[in-house]
């Protein structure tokens, strides 16, 4: 799988939106969003802001979700790109590698995810893996992981 590949797709089909032309929500979102902790405006959201509902919603979801876990910014990385290996789905990884690598995550824990090789994990990291992929595999969270 190409999933590791760190580079930006050529075959991308959302266009950017030009900030100067927004006017009303989806303005306000797209403020929003550049002014919170992403620090930018991701290519998804350009995509989402045709409904700017949807992006206010989803953006606050996903900054809940990413910022305010519990999890230290590297965990959270970690546990991004296990969900993107494991749907492959290479826009989620290649914007999220750049962003564990900046959180701290280690070469190694990102190309053992990516070439699922989770025996080069710390301790640590694989739980996290292992909870991630248990509950992305069957919804459910086994006794052994919970202990």
């Amino acid at each position: 799988s190409d999933v590791a590949a760190d580079r930006p797709t050529s075959e991308c089909r959302v266009e950017r939106l030009d900030r100067a032309q927004l006017e009303g929500e989806q303005r306000r979102v797209f403020e929003a969003i550049a002014a919170g902790p992403r620090g930018d405006v991701a290519l998804i959201f350009h995509a989402l802001l045709r409904v700017p509902a949807l992006a206010d919603r989803v953006q606050q979801l996903g900054a809940l979700l990413r910022y305010s876990s519990g999890l230290a910014p590297a965990q959270s990385e970690l546990v991004i790109l296990a969900t993107a290996r494991f749907w492959d789905c290479r826009y989620e990884w290649e914007h999220h590698v750049r962003a564990a690598r900046a959180a701290g995550l280690g070469e190694e824990a990102i190309a053992a995810i990516a070439d699922g090789t989770p025996m080069k994990l710390a301790p640590d990291e694989a739980l996290l893996r292992d909870v991630t992929l248990a509950l992305l595999q069957s919804g459910r969270l086994p006794d052994a992981l919970h202990e």
